[in-house]
């Protein structure tokens, strides 16, 4: 096998793994003089966390703090090949290609990105697939090998309704590895399926997902995975499929909103991108735009444009039971449907159009108050 080269982290030259056999040994003796070492092998090896990782291992090999610690990293990277955590089966190595090993933050993982030269994919024809982020603060990166979740889960099983079970092999694979499946979408042909780390109760039936990953299938295969970088506000919840053959993807926040898109573009471009300006539904029948954070009567005149006219709902006289439904109608936002009076502050408002029927969400006590989700209806 050619020799594989590895940039361990702040180490400008790349490092022949061929030299790091001794490391490897030096591992192998700490972890079993050190049961502090050895029962969360999987752990220390993937996450490289300075302070509960490398710590123990720069004092089990009698190394100074500071630049020794880059020499612990190359130990845990020697390690990490020899373990299975970098797939050797999964990729293609030529003499003089230089590698990178990184952590992925909320993956809790290694992941392989080439520094220079080619890195192997999975190809469409002749073509390899390339992921790109095009999303400030998100990474999408090739991965091989999925690690297994972290131990805490937080409020999991409160939070069970925004946990799916898997209906593909690739939402199953994820799911034996311990994490909470969110999402599965079709992107293409490959599957993308989304899971989660940890969870959060909120208030109103609400739950915040964190240490959450978008995960990308070919057939039984991982391929590649994009996750929200650790100094990124945003988080990654879930994944839906959208009719076009794309997939979005939506933050972890209490009130979710939508993220960006991934589509497997025409020169095989894995790419997550800004979400698309409108949404095809109902077969193509209908299109409905970007209203996403729109207050709702400017999001009642970009669906004008595309065909959906208000549809009045019955008449609401009780200003006790319906304020704030009356004080919008007056605002002559007739489709207004109906509000709540406590929690995040919900209203619907109703739309017809020539494939079926519009319903559109709103939250929050702005006046009017802003679009975060629809559903359509189709005839």
């Amino acid at each position: 096998m050619p020799d594989i080269f590895l940039t361990p982290f702040n180490q400008p030259q790349p490092v022949p793994a061929s030299t790091y056999t001794g490391a490897s040994a030096a591992i192998k003796g700490c972890r079993r003089r050190s049961p502090q070492l050895s029962a969360p092998r999987h752990r220390c090896v993937t996450r490289l966390f300075p302070a509960e990782c490398l710590s123990p291992y720069i004092s089990c090999l009698s190394l100074k703090p500071g630049e020794d610690g880059n020499r612990a990293l190359e130990y845990l990277a020697a390690v990490s090949l020899e373990d299975g955590y970098l797939e050797k089966s999964t990729m293609k190595y030529r003499s003089g290609s230089a590698w990178a090993v990184k952590s992925l933050p909320f993956l809790a993982a290694m992941a392989l990105t080439p520094a220079e030269g080619r890195a192997a994919a999975v190809s469409m024809g002749d073509t390899p697939i390339t992921p790109v982020s095009e999303l400030h603060g998100f990474k999408f990166v090739r991965l091989a090998k999925l690690p297994s979740a972290p131990g805490d889960a937080g409020d999991k099983d409160t939070c069970s309704n925004f946990i799916v079970q898997p209906a593909t092999a690739a939402g199953r694979q994820v799911a034996a590895r311990g994490w909470s499946v969110t999402g599965e979408a079709k992107v293409g042909a490959l599957q993308a399926v989304s899971f989660a780390g940890r969870f959060e109760q909120g208030t109103s039936g609400t739950c915040s997902i964190s240490d959450g990953n978008v995960a990308i299938y070919d057939n039984d295969q991982l391929i590649a995975i994009a996750y929200v970088e650790r100094s990124a506000s945003d988080s990654i919840g879930h994944v839906a499929g959208l009719e076009n053959g794309s997939a979005r993807v939506w933050d972890g926040d209490f009130l979710s909103s939508p993220l960006g898109d991934i589509e497997l573009t025409d020169d095989s471009q894995l790419r997550l991108g800004k979400m698309a300006r409108e949404e095809s539904l109902c077969a193509g029948k209908a299109i409905v735009p970007n209203i996403y954070g729109m207050s709702i009567d400017k999001a009642r005149t970009a669906l004008a444009e595309k065909g959906w006219s208000p549809a009045p709902g019955e008449p609401k006289t009780d200003p006790a039971q319906f304020g704030r439904e009356i004080a919008l109608i007056k605002q002559e936002i007739i489709e207004t449907d109906s509000c709540s009076g406590t929690g995040l502050g919900y209203c619907g408002f109703n739309y017809r159009g020539p494939a079926g029927s519009l319903s559109v969400t709103t939250a929050g006590e702005n006046d009017p108050p802003k679009v975060v989700g629809y559903e359509a209806n189709c005839r």
